[in-house]
């Protein structure tokens, strides 16, 4: 081991650095590709369960939608009973209609004449 300890390495020559650069970019293309395939084909793996899944959801919530449970039906006559009949709020006095208006009475002027209901209409 005393003997390799001496040994100085030798400078790197020009072609050394351009051959360890393309060994870099060589290895990272290939790395990337890997990983690109790998991604790929694991939300493949995944897309079908997922699809399924989501429609399965969709197809229930429609369903379940359409038919919703009924009440159920008493068990003993006793059971069921009507809720007593709301008591109606007061009507407000800006409600429509809800005052009564007043009849109208209507005054004939002296100088207007007077229809008779066997007068002729011209």
């Amino acid at each position: 081991m005393a003997l390799l300890s001496n040994i100085e390495p030798e400078p790197k020559s020009k072609q050394h650095w351009v051959a360890e650069e393309a060994a870099d970019v060589v290895v990272e293309t290939i790395v990337e590709r890997g990983a690109r395939t790998i991604e790929r084909n694991n939300l493949e793996r995944k897309a079908y369960p997922f699809a399924a899944k989501a429609a399965e959801n969709a197809a229930l919530s429609y369903v379940s939608m359409c038919y919703l449970p009924a009440a159920e039906e008493p068990q003993e006559e006793g059971e069921f009973d009507l809720e007593d009949e709301p008591m109606p709020e007061s009507t407000d006095a800006w409600a429509r209609m809800s005052i009564q208006p007043r009849p109208q009475e209507y005054k004939t002027h002296q100088n207007s004449p007077q229809l008779s209901p066997n007068a002729s209409r011209r």
